[in-house]
């Protein structure tokens, strides 16, 4: 945390001294691709998702990782080892 490397004390710091300004959004409709690459080249983990002019949620970095492991799992992996043991005897 940035205030624990500055040795600030948390319990008195204000929240508005730690946000990231500008504000990093994407547009809902963007791709993930576009997601990853506004990511990549601004360094955060973390990015507020817009709806027009409203923030409606917030995708992070895990969020991106663990959807693209899941579409990139093979099949045999999804299954349980229940079910692989029963049809391999």
């Amino acid at each position: 945390m940035k205030a624990v490397g500055d040795r600030i004390d948390p319990a008195t710091m204000a929240i508005g001294s730690l946000v990231t300004s500008p504000l990093l959004d994407i547009d809902l409709n963007r791709s993930i691709r576009d997601a990853c690459d506004v990511m990549t080249r601004n360094q955060v983990r973390h990015l507020a998702v817009r709806d027009q002019s409203k923030i409606v949620g917030v995708i992070s970095l895990r969020d991106l990782v663990k959807m693209v492991a899941a579409r990139d799992t093979p099949e045999f992996l999804h299954r349980s080892s229940a079910d692989r043991q029963g049809r391999g005897s």
